[in-house]
């Protein structure tokens, strides 16, 4: 632990510390129950970082929920809305043979894998290995419990989202590829 900055009315949303009381006195800004002022810092030579616990072969408890999430996502894609159904095999694309309707708006080509390789069901292991390997990042923050744990690699459904389009009045395409 380490004393950080003073708290500001901006941290919660609010202009000035008036706005921010009114606020709570009417209920509307509460603190998250685990929240700790006290900002948390390594300590000397050490790392708190995913990819050091990953490293290390520590699964911790934000590669678990990210394990959970990536199989619901899973099943959801697969077309069982339940839960328990995820993991019993079912490939995330549907079975196509070559005799199907190409002018089908489901047609896809078989694409080209380039070595990603995977699983039908994540486990909390297969997510740490991604992260030790370099090919995932999990942007978790010991600071930040609030925040719920996700995980972006190609092997994974969470994908960034990004604003890549121009503008009709103010750029080309030309632009915004530089």
């Amino acid at each position: 632990e380490y004393e950080g900055r003073s708290l500001q009315p901006i941290d919660d949303g609010y202009l000035t510390f008036e706005a921010a009381q009114t606020a709570r006195d009417k209920g509307r800004l509460e603190d998250f129950p685990t929240l700790r002022r006290t900002p948390l810092r390594a300590k000397a030579g050490s790392c708190v970082t995913q990819m050091h616990y990953a490293k290390r072969g520590i699964i911790t408890p934000e590669m678990e929920f990210i394990a959970i999430r990536e199989n619901l996502g899973r099943s959801l894609e697969c077309g069982d809305s339940s839960p328990l159904s995820v993991g019993k095999g079912k490939a995330l694309t549907s079975q196509r043979t070559p005799n199907d309707d190409r002018s089908s708006l489901d047609h896809q080509h078989r694409g080209e894998s380039f070595g990603a390789s995977i699983p039908s069901f994540v486990t909390p292991e297969f997510v740490r290995d991604e992260v030790a390997r370099g090919r995932a990042i999990i942007p978790a923050n010991i600071n930040h419990p609030e925040a719920e744990p996700m995980i972006i690699g190609r092997n994974f459904l969470v994908k960034i989202n990004a604003n890549i389009g121009n503008s009709a009045v103010l750029s080309s395409i030309d632009d915004e590829v530089e």
